[in-house]
């Protein structure tokens, strides 16, 4: 008998995700004059096709550059996707690039440059002699048409990982994304599964803190598998993201829901929402479900208060705006006032003292007072702020309105 495979009884070995790498090309890039929100458009993308992105590099417009770029992500990924580079100037490298990293010439393509010249007369415009630079691709490329835009798009093999090259201009590279190279990678790489997301939201709890209420949830869960758990912090909220890969919503609700399950056991009434929910979102829809409004004084935050309230509509009577901090005892008595001027049922005021601030001189850390009028009474709580001085505020206003949250909710 042969040893090729396994025996009938014996299971199938696991399928290799296709994972991919992204190389987003430019000087304006890597000089930090512009802003490359391409990579994020395309690992969102690719992930609707299950394609995991595991790394994203960033190169500048040498040429040799960017061939080792291509070359050191084909041997890690199966796919490699570039974004930038393909227009007709001195300083876009991409099919020279791409071509050195394939070992290949680059070639003149006649019906391509037909193409091309096509789409300047719809544009009104008549290419330049350089324009037929964009007429060059890597020898054995395939071409990707590009009808919303000059730069035709390519794909070719580069020791054995494909490698797709898309132009810079955003619109240009989510609409060939869509149509032209999922399709492509669907078919070549026959992709039947995506990754699915769930995002569990969490305030008044700290990431190290999240972190060990559920390690032993995660710890729980294969690496390498069907499901992946991590953590994002920001201002204020932490949040727990559950990655699934399957063929349908209903699998992957099948792998994430009993994690999502024992997450939410350890923690509790920190967990505020999940996925699009938003903290002052989830606190207006609990006001609109008893029929209250409420009202806000911020003191030494700058307006944001006034913002996280803003999208609460006619729940929100509006916030008195102080520029100055507050001590407690004012902070309490502002929020007294505001809720009989009003006619509210909850007032929250917060009030942030900054460390360092030269009229309140705290050399260890800041100090956040927040107020909380409801029906069942007011509270005040004192919370420190020993972070960098300018997230502050957002700190304050993240404890404020969860303030609120757990006390109606």
């Amino acid at each position: 008998m042969s040893n090729d495979r396994p025996d009938a009884g014996e299971p199938a070995a696991p399928t290799i995700p296709v994972t991919a790498e992204i190389v987003t090309i430019g000087d304006e890039l890597v000089l930090g004059e512009s802003l490359d929100t391409n990579g994020r458009d395309l690992a969102r993308a690719l992930r609707t096709i299950g394609v995991a992105v595991t790394r994203q590099t960033t190169v500048g417009d040498a040429v040799e550059g960017v061939a080792a770029v291509i070359r050191e992500a084909a041997a890690r990924a199966r796919i490699v996707v570039t974004t930038g580079g393909l227009g007709p100037t001195f300083d876009d490298p991409t099919r020279e690039a791409a071509a050195l990293a394939a070992g290949v010439p680059t070639v003149f393509q006649p019906d391509l440059w037909a193409s091309i010249t096509t789409m300047f007369e719809r544009f009104g415009r008549v290419p330049t002699d350089n324009n037929r630079a964009q007429a060059f691709v890597p020898f054995g490329a395939h071409v990707i048409p590009n009808p919303v835009g000059t730069a035709p798009a390519f794909a070719l093999d580069v020791r054995g990982a494909c490698v797709i090259c898309l132009p810079g201009v955003p619109r240009e590279m989510r609409y060939l994304t869509e149509h032209a190279v999922l399709p492509l990678l669907v078919a070549r790489f026959d992709l039947t599964e995506r990754l699915w997301l769930r995002t569990l939201h969490c305030a008044g709890i700290g990431e190290s803190a999240l972190d060990a209420a559920i390690h032993d949830v995660v710890t729980a869960v294969p690496q390498g598998g069907a499901l992946a758990v991590g953590l994002a912090a920001h201002l204020g909220v932490v949040d727990v993201r559950l990655t699934a890969r399957a063929a349908s919503a209903a699998e992957a609700d099948g792998r994430i829901a009993p994690v999502e399950a024992a997450i939410r056991e350890r923690l509790g009434d920190a967990v505020f929402g999940a996925d699009d929910d938003t903290l002052p979102g989830v606190v207006a829809a609990a006001l609109a479900a008893r029929g209250w409004r409420i009202a806000g004084v911020e003191a030494g935050v700058g307006g944001a208060l006034a913002a996280a309230l803003a999208g609460a509509g006619d729940v929100c009577a509006g916030v008195e705006v102080v520029t100055d901090t507050l001590s407690a005892a004012a902070l309490e008595a502002a929020v007294a006032a505001a809720r009989r001027s009003r006619s509210v049922e909850v007032v929250v005021g917060v009030s942030l003292r900054r460390a360092g601030d030269p009229a309140h001189p705290l050399p260890e850390a800041g100090r956040i007072d927040v107020c909380l009028a409801t029906p069942h009474g007011t509270t005040t709580t004192t919370l420190t702020h020993a972070g960098h001085p300018d997230s502050g505020p957002s700190r304050a206003v993240a404890a404020a309105v969860d303030g609120v949250r757990r006390t109606i909710g």
